[in-house]
């Protein structure tokens, strides 16, 4: 993954915003993933249309934290949703 691949959560994922927290549905696993708010963030800005750095530059923007940190708990929580499925890391076409 870099900062330029684009995630997109995988369509046939069903997934819910209840009172700012998401719930994220893995059918194949058979699982429930409650998001917190910052996942959620993440896990809505996710449309295969922003980059990883875009998703990280807003969540900077929503929340306090060092800018570090959120680059680095962005790009795991990126990973682990592409490892269980739920998203798809897209490489940014350059010209």
């Amino acid at each position: 993954m870099t900062s330029s691949s684009k995630p997109c959560r995988r369509p046939e994922i069903p997934w819910r915003v209840i009172e700012g927290e998401a719930l994220v549905v893995s059918p194949r696993a058979g699982l429930v993933y409650p998001l917190n708010p910052v996942a959620t963030c993440c896990w809505e800005l996710s449309d295969g249309a922003r980059t990883v750095q875009a998703i990280i530059d807003a969540v900077c923007e929503e929340f306090e934290a060092p800018r570090e940190q959120i680059e680095r708990d962005v790009q795991q929580f990126m990973a682990e949703l592409e490892r269980r499925e739920l998203l798809e890391l897209r490489e940014a076409i350059r010209a």
